[in-house]
């Protein structure tokens, strides 16, 4: 009887317990986000029960949904990017209303902020950090590259596209330029992975110096937020590669949400040349000519005067007319988020195809990405990130080349035309320019594979393990095919070259977080973690020429194979870092980094370098003495001290002795010495202080970020030269030192703040200044690289170094009576100025005559709305640098340079019937060697830009829910609007050698921006 009643009982409550659990999961919490300051609704926040899997998203109304959430007390969580987190204590019952005001937060003090190997809340964080959110960057504009991102945005972040070429590398300095040789790039970490960066093309010097870069590759579309580590406290975790600043970026993850979030979003648009230089017309040029050589060597065809160039009247082309071609550029992209349970997912595709505004230009651009996580237990979460991308670079030479179609078409004399009566191609001097962009091809294919996978596991409450494994495998394809017809290879029949560039790294890691409350007042956390990674590049190349028509282009056609090269290469870095951050009162913070790398590329006795930080931060506005008013929202100081590293651009041997093969006495294959031994190459090391401070005031509409930084290199990385008795002409070393110091400001206002439905108006500005001084030289030697750029102690890096000019001579007199000038000197001439008093013009007389580094660079932005019209005005400006326009080398040298055409100011020219004339004279064989690199060729760069406009209108939620959407926006956009620049060339923002210091701010028949007209939507379901 006993065991009957016993099995009675047990039925009972088998049966009662999934029922009692189920009333207990019955209950409902629903509620809304509004605005604490306006009431208005909040779409998109994040709410979530504290220790469960229940989350959501508020929809267009600003509510929100959770079934089935344990009854009882929870933790209600509410989390969006700019608003103050709120944490509110429920009761759960099986109906229960829970709404929440969001109060903002203009310094995103409660925002978690992605550091190195983990997160902090931002209030708690003492170093120099600048995130941005590139949603309001990105969907409005045609960015292509993540570096555009950060243009104008960051404080202390300079940014320069180096040409109008699609595809091509930028260059990005934060806080300035570190080091001469070794790289000076930043350190960009994708979702964890440190990113393969760097040009690996196998044709790149047919091209002139514009680079193509492997980090082109990543998809803006994607990235969820951006953090840039300025200082040492920052960035040291990242050791050895973190003095040129670090770029964390994160990608866009799943949410766990009713339904899945789908967004679709596209544009397109045309780019057009925005500037053209003048040059001269047919006129002009037969009378500069004619006059240099004293002879009419250039006349009409029917003018009776024998010349050595006829030429057919009325024939005047305008061959930059000619090249330029509006481009079309387009974009789509789509993405869904969502999950439910465990999984979360993240799914997104874009295609991306802009055309160059000179034929044979281009870059496309195919991307693929998942994010997934799982929660396999209450303590165990696994995840994964795997982005593909498939790209392609249409390239074709530009700058310092001379069958560059865009340097071609500036060079090309007006009074011929592009085709003869028979078809063919006319190049009297130079390789005809619309010949060069149709009949040679070039291109870079790639396929870039990025991800990791990973696990974090829950040891204890408040401490986490968590080991990963990052995978970055780039592979590039390079082709290049030089047309028999016009161009290099016409006396060979055609030539060809093909590549390929296989470039992997393998990153594992492992760490332990730690987060330990103890208290109220005292907060601990850290991470103490290690990795490995593994770096591999495979090359081989073959070229070709004497091909039997244009229509037979790969090297299998090729009568003759003329090269082949084949490389590989392997390098790794161990490294073992550690973080720990103590928090007072939530008022002050103490935070301690160190990292230790180990480099495959460095000597066995240096091959470690150690890299400490310490950093610290009070929070005054918490403080008793500060509660008690209304003026200042928040103020905070902070301090911080630390050391980093670079290896970067030294090579993966640079230390050791190395044999190169293909040393062969006829057929006897031989070796030979190829690099000299430096057994003592150390790190290049970088250490600085930093001093900050953040402010907000009345009720945070009003934001400002000030710092205050120095940073001292030492032991640069540079090859110096070694006497030519030992074999060869240099050796890699640890020579010199450099310094940079500047400050930073940024500003966030909220000028008029109301509802959705009200006016409102925001204002972002940030400016920086940073300056550059080379301290330390190998045994005090300067050196010129490029046109005119100097290396020297004393000086800002790349300085320009050359001759002062003081004006024209106007008369014999005035030549007689400067003596140290040469005989040949003639009225017309420019006036060299004697520097150095010696009575002769010579080398002796070079000096500083300008500098590449702005005093100034910065971004503006405003940005107005009203009910569902925006408006978004975004001004870039750089103020203080200077440009050596080297193309006036030859377009202002008024004959000296035979067959180019001139400049339109040669109309006032200096002649005897000119004599106020402001241009020197035309002459053929110029004995004063006018054309010298002097200050004439010195302008302003200083420039202010509309960099970009959006005027956009979202439509009413309740048109959109009619079209079966969750939003829908159109806008039209405009970028590189309009300038405002004193400077002569097509386009300010120039750097003719890419992304190499030494030669910043020469401009080389290189490639402008174009002026880009967009229009483009958004929609989300």
């Amino acid at each position: 009887m006993q065991r009957f009643l016993r099995t009675i009982v047990l039925v009972l409550a088998a049966i009662a317990l999934p029922s009692a659990v189920a009333a207990q999961e019955r209950g409902t919490v629903t509620g809304q986000v509004t605005d604490q300051n306006t009431g208005a609704p909040i779409v998109g926040a994040q709410v979530a029960i504290v220790g469960t899997t229940h989350a959501t998203v508020t929809n267009r109304e600003g509510r929100f949904l959770l079934p089935a959430v344990p009854t009882g007390a929870q933790t209600l969580q509410v989390v969006y990017i700019g608003y103050q987190t709120a944490t509110i204590e429920i009761q759960v019952t099986a109906s229960t209303v829970a709404d929440v005001a969001l109060t903002p937060d203009i310094l995103r003090l409660d925002e978690l902020v992605v550091v190195g190997y983990g997160t902090q809340r931002r209030r708690n964080i003492s170093g120099a950090i600048s995130s941005l959110d590139p949603s309001a960057v990105v969907e409005d504009a045609p960015i292509v590259s993540v570096d555009n991102v950060l243009q104008g945005r960051v404080p202390g972040v300079q940014v320069t596209q180096n040409s109008g070429n699609p595809g091509s590398a930028i260059t990005v300095r934060v806080r300035g330029a570190s080091s001469i040789s070794a790289g000076n790039q930043p350190l960009y970490v994708i979702d964890g992975v440190p990113m393969t960066q760097g040009n690996f093309s196998m044709i790149n010097g047919a091209f002139g110096g514009q680079d193509i870069d492997a980090l082109a590759d990543l998809n803006p579309n994607n990235i969820e937020s951006i953090e840039v580590l300025k200082d040492a406290s920052a960035a040291a975790i990242y050791g050895s590669r973190a003095s040129n600043g670090v770029v964390l970026i994160t990608t866009k993850r799943g949410i766990a949400a009713e339904r899945p979030r789908i967004t679709v979003s596209g544009y397109y648009g045309v780019q057009q040349a925005w500037n053209k230089i003048d040059m001269a017309d047919t006129d002009l040029y037969i009378d500069v000519y004619n006059e240099a050589y004293g002879v009419p060597i250039f006349g009409y065809s029917d003018d009776g005067v024998a010349n050595d160039f006829e030429i057919e009247p009325g024939m005047n082309t305008d061959w930059l007319d000619q090249v330029f071609r509006p481009a079309p550029i387009r974009n789509f992209a789509a993405s869904i988020a969502g999950g439910s349970g465990p999984v979360r997912y993240f799914v997104a595709g874009s295609s991306l195809n802009q055309d160059g505004i000179v034929e044979g230009f281009g870059y496309e651009r195919l991307n693929g990405r998942l994010n997934l996580d799982y929660t396999a237990s209450d303590r165990l979460t696994l995840g994964t990130n795997v982005a593909l991308t498939r790209g392609r670079t249409r390239r074709s030479a530009s700058d310092n080349t001379i069958y560059g179609p865009f340097a071609n078409a500036i060079a090309s004399p007006p009074w011929h035309g592009i085709y003869d009566e028979d078809g063919n191609y006319l190049s009297p001097f130079y390789a005809n320019p619309v010949g060069l962009a149709k009949e040679n091809f070039a291109s870079e294919r790639s396929v870039h594979i990025l991800g990791n996978m990973f696990g974090t596991f829950n040891l204890f409450s408040n401490v986490d393990l968590r080991a990963s494994v990052g995978l970055d495998h780039y592979n590039l394809r390079s082709y290049l095919y030089d047309s028999p017809i016009i161009g290099p290879a016409v006396g060979s029949g055609g030539a060809s070259t093909s590549g390929d560039a296989y470039v992997t790294k393998l990153v594992y890691e492992a760490t332990v977080n730690w987060l330990q409350q103890i208290g109220t007042d005292h907060l601990f956390s850290g991470v103490v973690g290690t990795s490995y990674e593994d770096n591999t590049r495979e090359s081989s190349s073959v070229s070709g020429q004497s091909f039997p028509s244009s229509y037979f282009r790969y090297i299998t056609s090729a009568a003759s194979i003329t090269d082949g090269d084949a490389d590989l290469a392997e390098w790794s870095l161990v490294s073992f870092f550690s973080r720990l951050s103590y928090t007072y009162a939530d008022r002050y913070t103490a935070t301690f980094n160190l990292r230790a790398d180990g480099s495959s590329r460095f000597g066995a006795d240096n091959r470690y370098g150690f890299f400490p930080s310490g950093s610290l931060l009070w929070r005054v506005s918490d403080e008793p003495f500060l509660r008690d008013q209304d003026v200042i929202s928040d103020l905070a100081f902070r301090l911080s001290y630390g050391r980093t590293g670079n290896q970067q651009g030294i090579g993966n041997f640079a230390s050791r002795g190395l044999y190169t093969g293909g040393a062969n006495y006829e057929d006897t294959p031989g070796l030979a010495p190829d690099q000299l031994a430096n057994p003592d190459l150390k790190w290049e090391t970088t250490d600085q202080f930093n001093v900050g401070a953040d402010v907000a005031f009345i009720e945070n509409r009003l934001g400002i970020t000030a710092d205050y930084y120095i940073k001292t290199t030492k032991d640069l990385l540079v090859s110096r030269p070694v006497p030519r008795t030992t074999g060869f002409s240099s050796v890699t070393s640890n020579v010199g030192s450099m310094e940079n110091r500047g400050f930073e400001l940024g500003v966030h206002a909220e000028l008029l703040r109301g509802g959705p439905q009200d006016f409102n108006w925001a204002m972002d500005l940030n400016l920086s200044r940073n300056v550059n001084e080379v301290t330390e030289l190998y045994n005090d030697q300067p050196f010129v690289t490029g046109f005119v750029s100097r290396v020297e102690e004393g000086k800002p890096l790349g300085f320009f170094w050359g001759y002062k000019t003081d004006g024209i001579f106007r008369s014999q007199e005035e030549v007689d009576n400067h003596a140290f000038q040469d005989d040949e000197t003639a009225p017309g001439d420019v006036r060299f100025v004697d520097v150095n008093g010696d009575g002769v013009i010579d080398d002796a007389d070079r000096t500083l005559i300008g500098t590449p580094w702005p005093d100034f660079v910065g971004g503006l932005t405003n940005t107005l709305s009203y009910r569902g019209i925006d408006l978004s005005v975004f001004l870039q400006f750089s103020s203080g640098n200077e440009i050596y326009n080297g193309t006036r080398i030859y377009t202002d040298a008024y004959g000296a340079s035979p067959g180019d055409n001139v400049s339109a100011r040669a109309a006032d020219r200096w002649s005897p019937d000119n004599p106020d004339g402001t241009e020197p004279r035309a002459t053929a064989d110029d004995p004063n060697n006018n054309a010298r690199d002097s200050d004439r060729f010195i302008e302003d760069g200083s420039y202010l830009r509309v960099k970009n406009a959006v005027l956009g209108y979202t439509f009413p939620a309740s048109i959109a829910q009619r079209l079966g959407m969750r939003n829908l926006r159109v806008y039209l956009q405009a970028q590189n609007l309009l300038t405002f620049t004193d400077y002569s060339g097509f386009d300010p923002e120039v750097n003719y050698a890419g992304e190499a210091d030494v030669t910043r701010g020469t401009d080389f028949y290189t490639l402008p921006q174009p002026r880009t007209i967009t229009f483009g939507f958004n929609v989300g379901f």
